[in-house]
């Protein structure tokens, strides 16, 4: 990532202020597009949505969550956490 120029990685957890209709889906097809969304999950919890998020630098993470809102149509809320450290990352499963 750091090789690319992405230096910064966030979590971005949005609550979303409708779960269906055409916005919404509009949303998602955003979300899926968007280059700078490395994962994305519907949950259970505080927030409907959890990002992660991977940008060349602070302002490209505000330019990405003004793209964000505008497309949402609304949110009830929406936070990001910058990751200051990676402690573990793995692609590997358990099995048995």
């Amino acid at each position: 990532r750091e090789r690319l120029g992405l230096d910064v990685l966030a979590h971005v957890l949005i609550s979303l202020q409708a779960h269906e209709g055409a916005q919404n889906d509009a949303f998602r097809r955003f979300i899926n597009d968007a280059p700078e969304v490395l994962e994305s999950y519907m949950q259970s919890g505080d927030a409907d949505l959890l990002m992660k998020v991977a940008v060349r630098d602070l302002e490209a993470l505000a330019e990405f969550i003004d793209r964000l809102i505008k497309v949402s149509g609304g949110l009830a809320a929406l936070r990001s956490y910058i990751v200051l450290r990676s402690i573990k990352t793995s692609n590997v499963y358990a099995i048995g």
